[in-house]
């Protein structure tokens, strides 16, 4: 893992991000969401600056905060130093109590966004406008077969390119925190519904060609899952 983790790190086309992510009781979820909007809302009202995180939520009730880094150091920040001066540390910790109800699993971890891997023909964003739902592929390798995995992926968006294919993704690789080797692909849609006539219209196109693509891919891939989710605005803080 560690010759992966620095070459994202050092690569010049690459965005690191740090991933809270909560694995949520299901019948602790409203809950949840509403303690999160608690703390957007004291974020908001104190105008914090040192915070800042987008949040999407998945259909098996996976949360994950998302903020971008520049350097490792950044993890080690305390983003609720400000706030808890402002609202007292007693009431933050309050607040932080009847969130760590909601889950028995939950930490941290960092993702390297692979522009060079990802196909976004339109520029790179994590947010493209109108296209909340977000479809997530968990393409596990072994160590061993990073290069592989790399070359296939550069295949992939080269005939994706050739073909002129409408639906666009971000690859991410794992990194620091991971216990497992991954790329994982995000791809946006308005809805399930747009995704899902969005995605025949790539199969068609792709045609054999696409087929044989990731039959190779399925020979790398120790595990392969497939995750739905939204993006939660109502759940991030974006300070102004």
């Amino acid at each position: 893992m560690l010759p992966f983790s620095s070459i994202a790190q050092n690569g010049s086309t690459v965005e690191t991000y740090r991933i809270h992510e909560d694995i949520v009781i299901p019948n602790m979820a409203i809950t949840y969401e509403n303690a999160i909007k608690e703390l957007v809302s004291n974020l908001k009202k104190h105008n914090i600056p040192d915070a800042k995180w987008l949040s999407v939520a998945t259909n098996d009730f996976r949360y994950l905060h998302v903020t971008k880094i520049d350097k490792m150091a950044d993890m080690d920040r305390n983003t609720f130093a400000t706030l808890s001066e402002k609202m007292g540390e007693n009431a933050l910790n309050e607040l932080f109590h009847r969130i760590n109800k909601c889950y028995d699993e939950h930490g941290g971890y960092i993702l390297h966004l692979d522009h060079e891997l990802s196909y976004m023909p339109d520029g790179m964003t994590q947010t493209p406008e109108g296209q909340p739902y977000r479809r997530f592929y968990y393409w596990q390798i072994k160590p061993s077969d990073v290069e592989k995995a790399t070359a296939l992926a550069k295949e992939i968006k080269a005939m994706y390119k050739n073909k002129g294919i409408k639906q666009h993704y971000r690859l991410y690789r794992s990194g620091f925190g991971n216990m497992k080797t991954y790329f994982m692909v995000a791809v946006a849609a308005k809805d399930a519904i747009s995704f899902e006539q969005q995605d025949a219209e790539t199969m068609k196109l792709m045609g054999e060609e696409g087929k044989a693509l990731f039959e190779k891919v399925m020979k790398t891939a120790i595990h392969f899952e497939e995750v739905s989710g939204y993006i939660r605005s109502d759940l991030s803080y974006m300070p102004q």
